[in-house]
């Protein structure tokens, strides 16, 4: 609705659930007699999905104690009344003021200050046809629930990657995962509470032949437990740990970011720290980078120590090395560097591959390349590789995107696969890249 200039505004959490239709017009009714008139209601202001925390925004006035307000049920795809309900409504006294949506059953809500005023559609019969079953809503409702539930079992059936067991997953998509999971079961079970609403007030309409229908109080609580489970589910999986979590979740779109495969009698060394680690190159650094001695490596974190059996660490700027000599990359190295500097928080990522001879790392670039639809590299010629790819995004503001550059680099037997998250033009250290491929002595 128009917010009017001059005008004073409340804001008030709901104590009924919109769908207690009876109870929510009877909460409106006091509200005016308070002063306090219905201008706006949102149930998307606490939780991302609807239901547990609807608030409402009332215009203050002069109390007025013959103001009633009336809830008819939206017709599916319909957010203004039609014609015919609009005229039938004047007939009675009543005036349109607002279109309520719920994930459910929506409303149209009517208003009058004539005592007299009778209300239409104020035979169990009519609202009950009127309460029809909102197949679109449950269309709508599902579709995201089916995408989490999509997405669950990619992760933890192994179809990235060639896994077999979620054992193989990093720690940060195990705990990725069973912040999902709280998510998916909480939003399965808040759906499972609307629709059990519905059918309720259907039950007790056509049973009790009423037009006042009431419902149980602990199904409005029971929304609000399960809206905190979703809205700290959700923060939890795009902040944590220490809010540098979000940035990487686009890696679930190229899950070889975050998941090593298991080859036979491979040997993995992990979380070496990168200052008792000595490779035989020299390895570019976001301390080199910075250039300023303002950089500051991210502290290790620990998720949920409290509770072990979800305690998982996090580490960062350690090195894990990887050894399987009977493949055709028999050693390699992921290396991990986060901090914060003068530039802002930036990452870099750095798989290298030491090949058995060159066909295997030209072949194992290739499959890096042409694997992921999202990263359209580009050749050029660098001194010092054979090869060299790169693609970056969000350098252009327009792009409304976090700033990223991709680097696929090979010389001889050697391979990097390289990923900067930062503000940082990371051209101006192609040449530092490049020397990374080229062993020292």
């Amino acid at each position: 609705m128009k917010t009017l200039k001059n005008a004073s505004y409340k804001w008030k959490l709901s104590p009924v659930n919109l769908m207690d239709r009876a109870r929510f017009q009877d909460w409106l009714n006091q509200m005016a007699r308070q002063g306090l008139f219905y201008h706006w209601y949102s149930n998307k202001v606490i939780r991302f999905s609807p239901g547990g925390f609807p608030v409402v925004r009332f215009q203050v006035k002069a109390p007025d104690p013959n103001r009633r307000y009336h809830l008819y049920p939206a017709p599916e795809m319909l957010t203004e009344p039609p014609a015919n309900l609009l005229e039938q409504y004047r007939q009675y006294g009543w005036t349109y003021v607002d279109y309520i949506p719920s994930s459910c059953i929506s409303y149209f809500l009517f208003a009058t200050d004539d005592p007299s005023a009778a209300e239409p559609n104020s035979n169990p019969e009519s609202l009950y046809r009127a309460l029809r079953f909102p197949v679109r809503n449950l269309l709508i409702l599902a579709f995201p629930t089916l995408i989490l539930i999509l997405v669950y079992g990619i992760i933890f059936s192994g179809s990235w990657g060639g896994l077999e067991s979620s054992q193989q997953l990093s720690p940060a998509l195990q705990v990725f995962g069973l912040l999902l999971l709280a998510l998916l079961l909480s939003l399965l079970i808040s759906g499972g509470f609307q629709w059990l609403t519905y059918f309720l007030l259907r039950r007790k309409i056509k049973e009790e032949h009423t037009t006042r229908p009431s419902l149980p109080r602990w199904l409005l609580m029971a929304q609000r437990v399960l809206a905190v489970i979703e809205t700290v589910s959700f923060l939890a999986a795009v902040l944590l740990p220490g809010g540098s979590f979000f940035r990487r979740m686009d890696r679930l779109l190229d899950a070889r970011h975050e998941v090593q495969a298991v080859v036979p009698q491979e040997q993995v060394t992990e979380d070496v720290p990168l200052e008792d680690w000595e490779p035989d190159f020299d390895l570019l650094t976001l301390a080199e980078m910075e250039g300023d001695g303002s950089w500051v490596p991210t502290e290790d974190f620990v998720f949920s120590p409290a509770v072990p059996s979800m305690t998982r660490e996090f580490h960062y700027n350690v090195v894990d090395l990887h050894e399987a000599p009977e493949q055709p990359i028999p050693i390699w190295y992921t290396i991990n560097q986060d901090g914060t500097g003068s530039s802002g928080t930036s990452s870099l990522y750095i798989s290298y591959y030491l090949a058995r001879d060159d066909e295997a790392a030209q072949a194992r670039l290739e499959r890096e390349r042409t694997s992921s639809q999202y990263h359209e590299y580009q050749l050029i010629e660098v001194p010092g590789t054979e090869a060299f790819w790169y693609y970056a995004v969000g350098l252009d503001p327009a792009e409304n995107v976090a700033p990223a550059w991709f680097v696929l680099a090979r010389k001889g037997d050697r391979l990097l696969e390289l990923r900067y998250d930062g503000t940082l033009d990371l051209s101006e250290w192609f040449d530092e890249i490049a020397a990374m491929l080229t062993p020292e002595g």
